[in-house]
């Protein structure tokens, strides 16, 4: 998952940019990895966003993660608009996830292996900082009959980006 970099230097009408639009840049940070409450683990995290020329409704959103004993991980996502306020997040294995955009965050959730998760990209004020984090956690027990379920959360994953 990833963000957006020479339009994202402000400048005159940067800010009617949509958000993705105004992450265009490299960006890195420190990702912080959260088990049951307690810091389990940490992993330095390079991102990067680009249009796809030449069509910038679609940006490549590229998230690395450098672990000190581990291989590289690259996750290469594209980013596509589908409509005001709506966009759409290609994984690019048949994987498509939605994404919605309020103000300068972006909301994503989605289910896998059982799993509840919820993603989110905020740009904070100054076009400096993105702020990404995603949040996990499982369906708990509860009577048959309740409208609501309760979710878990379990574990969080949270970089602040500095753009470089």
């Amino acid at each position: 998952m990833s963000m957006i970099a020479l339009a994202g230097v402000a400048g005159p009408g940067a800010a009617a940019q949509p958000m993705p639009q105004r992450c265009i840049g490299q960006w890195a940070g420190t990702m912080y990895i959260y088990q049951q409450g307690r810091l389990a683990d940490s992993v330095a995290i390079r991102f990067s966003v680009a249009p796809l020329a030449p069509d910038s409704s679609r940006l490549q959103w590229r998230m690395q993660y450098v672990h000190a004993t581990r291989p590289p991980l690259t996750k290469d996502y594209v980013l596509q608009q589908l409509g005001p306020g709506q966009y759409q997040t290609d994984e690019g294995n048949g994987i498509m996830l939605h994404d919605y955009l309020v103000g300068a965050k972006l909301y994503s959730q989605f289910e896998t292996g059982g799993y509840q998760l919820t993603a989110s990209y905020e740009l904070l004020p100054g076009g400096q900082e993105l702020l990404f984090e995603v949040t996990s956690g499982q369906a708990l027990p509860g009577p048959a009959d309740s409208p609501v379920k309760s979710i878990a959360v379990t574990s969080v994953q949270r970089v602040l980006l500095r753009r470089q």
